[in-house]
């Protein structure tokens, strides 16, 4: 199988490439559909899926999954594994929430989760909060009020044609499902926004998320929807979002995009009022094939955003720049490739997180696999 490295360009200089986790003969991977945490003083936390390696078609993994975090005190540089909540959600796991969340509490962190991918499943959403940086959580919490927004429900109504049964949606796509991962703003101590994504429920609708921005004022107690960022009708899959403060009402979000005809990308979306409405951006870059890879993204000390996706074609973590609030990328270029080493030629890796550091260095998190240490979770370190 030939495939196209990106080792050839010009490596950063000053790049640190770090081992988080490795289990030999198991399998770690996905930090972006669990999470990542940073605090003031450079304390790291993140999630990732573990299990048994099971060689087979797309990701050699086991059927039995888990989810693990991984803490650092010094930024990236070292890392001590711990136990994570389960996040294989029922409706009868989920707890009244009692009183409102402070957000600005500093030890605080928020963990959302929804259905469809590796060790979740929640299809009306939950999440779960923590006062004391992922010591010990409280949860899982419902998004009381949001599947009920008849905005949302606009998704089982949309023409499908680029769907995978290429059919209008039928009468069995009564409800919503939400496959959101962990993106959030925090405005104030009771009012934070959300970016969650959904799909209609039923067996024809894997890859058709949408994704959307709530908002809650007081505390999580109730959420609102407030606008679409990529809407039912824009006919190709958005989700895995993150998204970052700009200044004042300004934010800027990036989705993974993907068209059944298998083309991967990722697209910038702005919004200059708060998240009362979004418009597209920018398109960042490619992700290759192999269903593609999510970004991540961060804001520079120099005022710049970096966003930061695994390319399954080129074997690489890449990232690229944008001064402009994300109309316009610089060219991706690799911050790691020429070491990764899969089971049978399968480029399985990236899924990153993105956070920066006080003194403006920047860690991003992802999976990889050398021949040293396969299937593991690493971080690489730079200045940008």
């Amino acid at each position: 199988m030939g495939c196209a490295y990106a080792s050839e360009r010009k490596p950063l200089p000053d790049i640190e490439h770090v081992l988080v986790y490795q289990k030999e003969g198991g399998f770690a991977g996905w930090p972006a559909n669990n999470g990542a945490w940073i605090w003031e003083d450079d304390e790291i936390l993140i999630g990732f899926t573990v299990g048994d390696i099971k060689v087979q078609p797309s990701h050699n993994l086991g059927h039995v999954q888990d989810s693990l975090l991984a803490r650092s005190n010094d930024g990236g540089k070292t890392w001590q594994t711990c136990q994570a909540p389960r996040y294989l959600v029922k409706s009868t796991d989920l707890k009244t929430l009692d009183k409102p969340i402070d957000f600005s509490h500093k030890g605080f962190a928020l963990k959302v989760t929804g259905t469809g991918y590796h060790a979740h499943y929640a299809p009306n959403g939950a999440f779960y909060i923590t006062y004391d940086r992922g010591d010990t959580w409280q949860g899982p919490y419902p998004f009381t009020g949001l599947t009920d927004n008849q905005a949302i429900r606009q998704i089982v109504e949309v023409n499908v044609e680029e769907w995978p049964s290429k059919k209008a949606a039928s009468a069995e796509w009564k409800e919503v499902e939400l496959t959101p991962r962990t993106d959030y703003i925090v405005i104030n101590d009771k009012e934070a926004l959300i970016f969650v994504s959904t799909r209609p429920q039923g067996p024809e609708s894997f890859l058709t998320d949408r994704y959307f921005c709530a908002r809650t004022t007081n505390g999580g107690l109730s959420f609102d929807f407030v606008s679409w960022v990529v809407p039912p009708s824009d006919p190709y899959r958005a989700a895995m979002s993150q998204t970052v403060h700009v200044s004042g009402p300004t934010m800027v979000s990036v989705a993974r995009r993907r068209m059944q005809s298998e083309s991967n990308w990722i697209d910038a979306y702005v919004t200059t009022d708060g998240g009362k409405s979004w418009s597209f951006q920018g398109r960042v870059g490619d992700t290759g094939g192999w269903n593609g890879n999510p970004p991540a993204l961060a804001k520079t000390d120099d005022g710049r955003l970096c966003c930061v996706f695994g390319n399954r074609e080129k074997w690489a973590i890449m990232a690229s720049y944008s001064s402009d609030n994300g109309k316009t990328w610089t060219e991706p270029t690799a911050i790691r490739s020429g070491d990764f080493n899969g089971l049978d030629d399968e480029p399985d890796l990236g899924y990153p997180r993105l956070l920066k550091r006080s003194d403006g260095k920047l860690v991003a998190i992802y999976y990889w696999s050398t021949k040293e240490h396969p299937h593991n979770i690493s971080a690489t370190i730079w200045k940008p």
